[in-house]
């Protein structure tokens, strides 16, 4: 997927760009990577978050004023063939801080293609250009738009008889008129029973345009759940927190939303 607090935004989480939500469907490989050919998914989340905390260039905790985003998202993926994979995504926002409230709205489109596969093991390449403020952390005075490149890993396994599995993705991203970042993103993803998915997320941002002006990083951890209610139809809730950063707000917020298989 990037940036706040109580009760926000995915990933997103792929990333997927994100940050994406990965959801495992077939035990033997984890589907944050491609979909059947004719095949996809619809992921419609909605996300709240809060800070009231900054980090400062030196690690100190200090007060801000009030802050809070809430975003309507829509994910999709859609397998193209065998080998390829396209991802898109719209949101659309609301942020309220000391400058008073904003409407936000941004999009993005991309590309994720295997490139080797040997057993349990896949690694896929990503590409993803996003416009609009909001979406994936676009600082608002940028020119809203960006290019975010993926090299991603993912291990399946066993984990006490249940399926289970382990994705790192890491590139750069580049915000027009910010510069260059750095993303690199964690998920474990473990099924203890036959509808249930569970996972636990971490995404990082390095050397990227912070809210107030320096370069920031940020560690935000993400806990959630994928429960399938029907074969094409599934529920999705989670909450996630800032637990480290530099010149960024402490933010922790929660998800909730559906996904519709096709």
């Amino acid at each position: 997927m990037a940036y706040l607090g109580m009760a926000t935004r995915i990933v997103l989480g792929v990333s997927l760009a994100h940050t994406m939500l990965v959801a495992m469907t077939d035990p033997g490989r984890a589907d944050a990577f491609l979909e059947k050919p004719a095949e996809g998914k619809i992921i419609l989340l909605s996300t709240f978050d809060l800070a009231d905390q900054y980090w400062t260039r030196d690690g100190r905790l200090v007060p801000i004023g009030a802050y809070s985003k809430f975003s309507l998202s829509t994910f999709t993926e859609y397998g193209v063939d065998a080998n390829t994979t396209v991802i898109g995504r719209v949101e659309v926002g609301r942020l309220d801080d000391l400058a008073g409230v904003k409407a936000q709205g941004a999009g993005a489109i991309g590309v994720r293609r295997l490139l080797f596969e040997s057993g349990a093991l896949r690694v896929a390449a990503q590409a993803l250009v996003s416009a609009g403020t909001g979406l994936e952390g676009i600082p608002l005075r940028s020119a809203g738009a960006a290019l975010d490149l993926r090299l991603a890993i993912a291990q399946t396994f066993s984990l006490a008889q249940r399926s289970a599995f382990i994705e790192v993705s890491a590139g750069p991203r580049v915000v027009t008129g910010d510069g260059r970042g750095l993303r690199l993103d964690a998920t474990f993803g473990l099924k203890p029973a036959e509808k249930w998915l569970l996972l636990l997320q971490s995404f990082n941002r390095f050397n990227e345009a912070g809210p107030f002006g320096d370069r920031a990083r940020a560690h935000k951890l993400q806990a959630s759940f994928v429960y399938d209610f029907t074969e094409k139809w599934s529920l999705i809730g989670g909450v996630f927190g800032t637990v480290s950063a530099r010149a960024e707000r402490r933010q922790q917020g929660m998800l909730a939303g559906v996904q519709r298989r096709f």
